[in-house]
């Protein structure tokens, strides 16, 4: 009898420590697509996101969030060492990194340790007529 407990209860165990993955959308390739999702509720930006080592790419510009001209905002000039891209340009990313992470001691060539600066990105791929975010 305790024999089938144990296996109740661990069967019971094992549905609720996997339950929460079961819901949860992950952002593989630098992708979260959430265009079947409900925006009401809160989703994690957990996934693998593109990572740029060493470089400064400004994804808030309208062209980064799919503007339909792809024209950066009005008097606004980016300084000469950041760069910025429309959607159907952007760099290849040098790798993509699990976030919530760090690169410490990731290998790009090197061992990457705590000391430098990247860019992450994510794209989010939002219902059909929904306003950017």
């Amino acid at each position: 009898m305790t024999k089938k407990f144990r296996t109740f209860g661990r069967a019971l165990g094992l549905i609720f420590l996997l339950a929460p993955l079961a819901a949860r959308a992950d952002a593989p390739q630098g992708i979260l697509d959430l265009s079947q999702e409900d925006l009401t509720k809160i989703h994690n930006l957990d996934g693998k996101w593109a990572f740029y080592w060493e470089k400064l790419i400004r994804l808030d510009e309208p062209s980064m969030m799919g503007s339909p001209d792809g024209s950066p905002p009005a008097n606004r000039k980016s300084p000469s060492s950041e760069q910025s891209f429309p959607p159907s340009s952007m760099p290849q990313p040098d790798t993509y990194i699990p976030v919530p992470g760090n690169w410490n001691g990731l290998k790009l060539g090197e061992t990457l340790t705590g000391k430098g600066f990247a860019t992450y990105g994510l794209r989010v791929l939002l219902p059909e007529n929904h306003p950017p975010l």
